[in-house]
Protein backbone atom coordinates (compact mmCIF):
# COMPACT_ATOMS: atom_id res chain seq x y z
CA UNK A 1 0.00 0.00 0.00
CA UNK A 2 1.14 3.25 -1.09
CA UNK A 3 -0.16 6.77 -0.21
CA UNK A 4 0.74 9.54 -2.15
CA UNK A 5 -0.13 13.16 -3.28
CA UNK A 6 -3.11 12.76 -6.33
CA UNK A 7 -2.10 14.06 -9.96
CA UNK A 8 -3.75 14.59 -13.18
CA UNK A 9 -3.30 11.01 -14.35
CA UNK A 10 -5.36 10.12 -11.03
CA UNK A 11 -8.53 11.82 -11.82
CA UNK A 12 -10.38 9.03 -13.62
CA UNK A 13 -9.47 6.65 -11.06
CA UNK A 14 -10.66 8.99 -7.98
CA UNK A 15 -13.76 10.16 -9.81
CA UNK A 16 -14.98 6.32 -10.39
CA UNK A 17 -14.31 6.20 -6.28
CA UNK A 18 -16.53 9.41 -5.86
CA UNK A 19 -19.15 8.21 -8.34
CA UNK A 20 -19.20 5.12 -6.41
CA UNK A 21 -19.70 6.49 -2.72
CA UNK A 22 -21.72 9.64 -3.75
CA UNK A 23 -24.31 8.17 -6.04
CA UNK A 24 -26.49 11.10 -6.36
CA UNK A 25 -23.54 13.14 -7.57
CA UNK A 26 -23.43 13.55 -11.41
CA UNK A 27 -20.57 15.14 -12.29
CA UNK A 28 -18.06 13.12 -9.99
CA UNK A 29 -15.39 13.58 -13.19
CA UNK A 30 -15.65 17.68 -13.22
CA UNK A 31 -15.78 17.70 -9.70
CA UNK A 32 -12.43 15.81 -8.65
CA UNK A 33 -10.72 18.04 -11.53
CA UNK A 34 -11.73 20.92 -10.27
CA UNK A 35 -10.35 20.45 -6.74
CA UNK A 36 -7.07 18.65 -8.56
CA UNK A 37 -6.81 21.98 -9.91
CA UNK A 38 -7.14 23.90 -6.83
CA UNK A 39 -4.08 23.29 -4.81
CA UNK A 40 -3.14 24.52 -2.45
CA UNK A 41 -6.91 25.23 -1.41
CA UNK A 42 -7.47 21.59 -1.83
CA UNK A 43 -5.04 18.81 -1.37
CA UNK A 44 -6.37 15.13 -2.22
CA UNK A 45 -3.74 11.91 -1.53
CA UNK A 46 -4.36 8.59 -3.12
CA UNK A 47 -3.87 5.20 -1.59
CA UNK A 48 -2.81 2.79 -4.38
CA UNK A 49 -2.50 -0.91 -3.97
CA UNK A 50 -0.59 -2.80 -6.82
CA UNK A 51 -0.28 0.48 -8.73
CA UNK A 52 -4.24 0.60 -8.79
CA UNK A 53 -5.93 4.03 -6.54
CA UNK A 54 -8.08 2.07 -4.63
CA UNK A 55 -9.45 5.06 -2.23
CA UNK A 56 -8.39 9.24 -1.94
CA UNK A 57 -8.82 11.65 0.80
CA UNK A 58 -9.43 15.51 0.60
CA UNK A 59 -8.03 18.21 2.40
CA UNK A 60 -9.81 21.72 2.44
CA UNK A 61 -7.55 24.64 3.68
CA UNK A 62 -9.70 27.16 5.68
CA UNK A 63 -7.74 29.82 6.75
CA UNK A 64 -6.03 31.34 4.14
CA UNK A 65 -2.27 31.59 3.88
CA UNK A 66 -1.21 31.93 7.44
CA UNK A 67 1.66 30.49 9.99
CA UNK A 68 -1.27 28.11 11.55
CA UNK A 69 -3.66 27.15 8.73
CA UNK A 70 -6.70 25.28 9.28
CA UNK A 71 -6.75 22.08 7.37
CA UNK A 72 -9.82 20.03 7.47
CA UNK A 73 -10.82 16.46 5.97
CA UNK A 74 -13.64 16.84 3.13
Amino acid sequence: MEIRMANEADHEEIAAIHAAAFARQQQSDEWIKCNLNAYPLKRLFVVEIAAQVVGYIMWGEKSGFRQEAVIELE
